[in-house]
């Protein structure tokens, strides 16, 4: 009887214990997501520092290159060694020196590129655009329905939304307002028109001056769109209308809906001079003598008739994607 009561007793004891531990593990997430938030940058390097120090710090340094970041320190040593010689190998070149290209030499790495990684620094586009050319690859070779877009294409749509903004505070007329409209054709508009069918469409946003980049995510199995972004703050402050980053985000999607609503319409409104909108688009990728975007048409392609057809048949328009903060993003 004695042993059972014992036993019944350390199992109490020991759900006891766990749940305590469950319990400071959670304090202990919530302290961190607080101080990740609400701690001035410059206090930052010392907290990660302590983070990492049970792991092994490589002690190799670049000359010229301030190799005293987290994220050299736990690099791969023989990842370390290839950079350190190849350094070396081009100590004499200047930082436009080329380290790696793609896409036909038309993206590239340079010697500067590698130094703001390394030194924790503000990251070029162009690196960016290599990041997202090596997964488009990988993606390509996996067969995943996944396509992304440019860099310039959120740049584009969130100054547009800026100006806007700027114009109407001024008393501008909505329906008066003109800016960049051709960058908005030629960056979200005609390249949605070949991959919008995809399942993932991955868009990067770059914000500016808190140097920060997230991903709006157009969804087509779930039907909606998706904001990803590692520097959401404690959800108890948490506020969409307030979040920088989030309204970011919804310029960009403005715009995609635009891109939807004018699929749409290409049903239900007749083109002019009796053009067939199967075989023709209407398209606002050309400028008067004045830099006035005026409206034309073209013939669609294979591609694009394909995306046309995907999204009329999946009532694309019907649907109305809402636009979603993953809150729970890493």
């Amino acid at each position: 009887m004695s042993s059972r009561r014992g036993l019944k007793q350390t199992m109490e004891t020991g759900s006891i214990e766990r749940d305590v531990n469950l319990k400071k593990r959670g304090a202990q997430k919530w302290i961190e997501e607080e101080w990740e938030y609400d701690t001035p940058e410059g206090l930052k390097p010392a907290k990660r520092t302590k983070e990492v120090e049970h792991k092994v710090q490589n002690r190799i340094v670049i000359d010229r290159v301030n190799c005293n970041t987290d994220t050299w320190k736990l690099l791969d040593e023989k990842v370390v060694n290839h950079y350190k010689n190849w350094f070396d190998l081009n100590k004499d070149e200047n930082d436009d020196f080329r380290y790696w290209e793609c896409c036909d030499g038309i993206i590239d790495i340079t010697k500067d590129d590698l130094k703001r990684i390394i030194q924790e620094g503000e990251i070029t586009f162009n690196t960016i655009r290599v990041y997202l050319a090596m997964l488009k690859e990988e993606m390509e070779k996996k067969n995943d329905s996944v396509e992304f877009l440019d860099i310039e294409a959120a740049r584009t749509a969130v100054v547009h939304e800026q100006k806007l903004k700027e114009f109407l505070a001024g008393g501008g007329k909505q329906g008066e307002f003109k800016c960049n409209e051709l960058d908005i054709e030629l960056s979200i508009i005609n390249p949605l028109w070949s991959i919008f069918s995809k399942d993932l469409v991955v868009i990067p946003v770059y914000h500016g001056v808190s140097h920060h980049y997230t991903l709006v995510l157009i969804d087509n199995e779930a039907r909606c769109f998706y904001h990803l972004n590692s520097m959401l703050p404690p959800r108890k402050d948490y506020s969409a209308d307030t979040n920088n980053h989030f309204q970011n985000a919804k310029a960009v999607v403005k715009h995609i809906m635009v891109f939807i609503k004018r699929v749409y319409d290409s049903t239900k409104y007749p083109l002019s001079q009796g053009l067939d909108p199967e075989e023709w688009r209407e398209n606002y990728d050309k400028q008067d003598s004045q830099g006035i975007v005026v409206d034309g048409y073209s013939m669609i392609s294979a591609e694009e008739k394909r995306t046309r057809r995907w999204m009329l048949d999946q009532n694309v328009y019907q649907a109305r994607y809402k636009l979603k903060d993953i809150l729970s993003c890493p």
